[in-house]
């Protein structure tokens, strides 16, 4: 099963915001949000459409797609399994998410991208292909006039996903 952290933020019924002091604050300042953060397969529609069964239809107001896999090896060692492994939670993922939101209420649509994208990474064309998808879908979104971002990451030391010898790698290109 390929999990993430899929966050969706979806607003509660208005109730008025008071100021310490008891004086109603302005009404546009009544921004109740919730952050509703759900794991699920995203690779699987059926559970994307369950959890958007659990907020209610028009009620998410953006989305955030954290899907990180990784299966690193040799291009020509590569195998279909391995593409799959990546792309389903990655892209798969992040279209079952726009097929299930309702695009004319959506405030933002983030997809956590990678620089693997730009400039590829050895043992990683898999990984680089799927955010290179990521980065075209939020592109072919704007230009339809939707939200979308692609937010292209670079690697994270400590807890990220990036080896300290990538972290050693890209310090010798100056990344």
């Amino acid at each position: 099963m390929h999990y993430c952290a899929m966050l969706l933020i979806r607003v509660t019924p208005p109730r008025p915001l008071v100021a310490p002091e008891g004086e109603a604050l302005p009404a546009e300042w009544d921004l109740d949000v919730r952050p509703l953060v759900e794991r699920c397969d995203v690779g699987a529609i059926g559970d994307v459409r369950q959890v958007f069964g659990t907020c209610g239809g028009g009620a998410i107001r953006g989305i955030v797609h954290a899907a990180g896999v990784l299966s690193d090896g040799a291009v020509g060692n590569l195998s279909q399994a391995d593409f799959e492994r990546v792309y389903r939670p990655k892209v798969q993922g992040a279209l079952h998410l726009q097929e299930c939101c309702t695009e004319e209420e959506l405030e933002f649509f983030v997809l956590f991208s990678s620089i693997a994208s730009g400039f590829g990474a050895a043992a990683q064309a898999n990984y680089a292909a799927a955010n290179g998808a990521l980065d075209d879908l939020a592109e072919e979104r704007a230009a339809r006039g939707l939200k979308g971002l692609s937010v292209r990451w670079g690697a994270w030391r400590g807890g990220g996903m990036a080896t300290d010898q990538t972290m050693e790698r890209m310090g010798r290109v100056g990344v």
